[in-house]
Protein backbone atom coordinates (compact mmCIF):
# COMPACT_ATOMS: atom_id res chain seq x y z
CA UNK A 1 0.00 0.00 0.00
CA UNK A 2 1.24 3.47 -0.85
CA UNK A 3 1.22 5.89 2.05
CA UNK A 4 1.58 9.61 1.75
CA UNK A 5 4.16 11.15 4.08
CA UNK A 6 2.90 13.67 6.60
CA UNK A 7 5.17 16.22 4.92
CA UNK A 8 2.88 16.18 1.87
CA UNK A 9 -0.07 17.18 4.01
CA UNK A 10 1.93 19.84 5.80
CA UNK A 11 3.14 21.20 2.48
CA UNK A 12 -0.36 21.27 0.99
CA UNK A 13 -1.82 22.80 4.13
CA UNK A 14 0.78 25.46 4.79
CA UNK A 15 3.02 26.30 1.88
CA UNK A 16 1.86 25.25 -1.55
CA UNK A 17 -0.08 27.30 -4.01
CA UNK A 18 -3.61 26.28 -4.88
CA UNK A 19 -2.37 25.03 -8.26
CA UNK A 20 0.24 22.75 -6.71
CA UNK A 21 -2.42 21.35 -4.39
CA UNK A 22 -4.78 20.80 -7.29
CA UNK A 23 -2.07 18.98 -9.27
CA UNK A 24 -1.36 16.75 -6.28
CA UNK A 25 -5.06 15.99 -5.83
CA UNK A 26 -5.48 15.27 -9.54
CA UNK A 27 -2.58 12.82 -9.52
CA UNK A 28 -3.88 11.09 -6.42
CA UNK A 29 -7.49 10.92 -7.57
CA UNK A 30 -6.59 9.57 -10.99
CA UNK A 31 -4.16 7.11 -9.42
CA UNK A 32 -1.31 8.31 -11.66
CA UNK A 33 1.08 7.19 -8.97
CA UNK A 34 0.63 3.58 -10.06
CA UNK A 35 -0.47 2.15 -6.74
CA UNK A 36 -3.43 2.14 -4.38
CA UNK A 37 -4.17 5.54 -2.88
CA UNK A 38 -6.48 5.76 0.09
CA UNK A 39 -9.44 8.05 -0.53
CA UNK A 40 -9.01 9.21 3.07
CA UNK A 41 -5.58 10.60 2.09
CA UNK A 42 -7.12 12.44 -0.85
CA UNK A 43 -9.92 13.73 1.42
CA UNK A 44 -7.31 15.09 3.85
CA UNK A 45 -5.76 17.17 1.08
CA UNK A 46 -9.17 18.48 -0.03
CA UNK A 47 -9.99 19.37 3.57
CA UNK A 48 -6.63 21.13 3.99
CA UNK A 49 -7.41 23.23 0.91
CA UNK A 50 -10.85 24.11 2.29
CA UNK A 51 -12.71 22.01 -0.29
CA UNK A 52 -15.23 20.55 2.12
CA UNK A 53 -17.65 19.05 -0.39
CA UNK A 54 -14.84 17.33 -2.27
CA UNK A 55 -13.37 16.03 0.99
CA UNK A 56 -16.70 14.52 2.02
CA UNK A 57 -17.16 13.00 -1.44
CA UNK A 58 -13.75 11.31 -1.23
CA UNK A 59 -14.61 10.04 2.24
CA UNK A 60 -17.79 8.58 0.78
CA UNK A 61 -15.63 6.73 -1.75
CA UNK A 62 -13.44 5.56 1.12
CA UNK A 63 -16.50 4.19 2.85
CA UNK A 64 -17.54 2.30 -0.27
CA UNK A 65 -14.00 0.91 -0.63
CA UNK A 66 -13.96 -0.05 3.05
CA UNK A 67 -10.86 2.00 3.71
CA UNK A 68 -9.51 1.05 7.13
CA UNK A 69 -8.75 4.68 7.99
CA UNK A 70 -12.47 5.50 8.00
CA UNK A 71 -12.56 4.31 11.60
CA UNK A 72 -10.61 7.43 12.61
CA UNK A 73 -13.18 9.96 11.37
CA UNK A 74 -15.08 10.48 14.59
CA UNK A 75 -12.08 11.32 16.76
CA UNK A 76 -9.21 12.71 14.69
CA UNK A 77 -8.85 16.49 15.11
CA UNK A 78 -7.77 16.88 11.48
CA UNK A 79 -11.44 16.52 10.50
CA UNK A 80 -12.65 19.34 12.77
CA UNK A 81 -12.93 21.71 9.80
CA UNK A 82 -15.51 19.51 8.06
CA UNK A 83 -17.15 17.88 11.08
CA UNK A 84 -20.27 20.08 10.77
CA UNK A 85 -20.87 19.04 7.14
CA UNK A 86 -24.07 16.92 6.92
CA UNK A 87 -22.34 14.39 4.64
CA UNK A 88 -19.51 13.96 7.13
CA UNK A 89 -21.99 13.49 9.97
CA UNK A 90 -23.88 10.91 7.90
CA UNK A 91 -20.68 8.93 7.27
CA UNK A 92 -19.78 8.92 10.95
CA UNK A 93 -23.33 7.75 11.77
CA UNK A 94 -23.07 4.97 9.14
CA UNK A 95 -19.80 3.85 10.66
CA UNK A 96 -21.38 3.79 14.11
CA UNK A 97 -18.28 5.08 15.84
CA UNK A 98 -17.85 7.65 18.59
CA UNK A 99 -14.92 9.10 20.50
Amino acid sequence: MFTIPEQVFTFARNRCSAWAGIRTLTALASNDLGSYVSRVHVARLHAALGETDHAVARLGEGYERRDAEMTELACEPEWNGIRAHPGFQALVAKLGITC
